[in-house]
Order: structure tokens, then C-alpha cells, then sequence
């Protein structure tokens, strides 16, 4: 993350969660931070900041 501060590792492991669910179910997704901050979180007024975001994505890059 550009900001030096870590995201809650609980909010991290959870968007993580729900990026790969979202990824199984539309296996053809592409999106940048941006994209995925803006339209990928979940309903229910459950919402991730962009660092969390930031902090999911560098996790799933760096399992592969």
C-alpha cells in the first residue's frame, strides 16, 4: 500500500474471500483497484476501502 499503513487483517481476509468467489463465478472479470473498490464490494452496506482493496490484491499476487 502507497500509505504505509496496514489494513485490518480480518477486512483484508474477507475481501480476499469474497475477489476469488467473484472471480469463480465470472472466470472472464478484469478490473484495476479502482474497478474493483467501486463496483466489486458487497451489498448490504458492507463497504472496503481502497487500501483494502490494495492489501487483498497484493495477497492473491503473491500466492499467484
Amino acid at each position: 500500500m502507497s500509505d504505509g499503513q496496514r489494513p485490518p487483517p480480518d477486512a483484508v481476509g474477507e475481501a480476499i474471500a469474497k475477489i476469488v468467489r467473484y472471480g469463480v463465478a465470472h472466470p472472464e472479470a478484469k478490473d484495476v483497484v479502482e474497478g474493483i473498490h467501486g463496483w466489486w464490494h458487497p451489498g448490504g452496506g458492507e463497504c472496503w476501502s481502497r487500501g483494502v482493496v490494495e492489501a487483498a490484491l497484493e495477497s492473491l499476487m503473491a500466492r499467484g
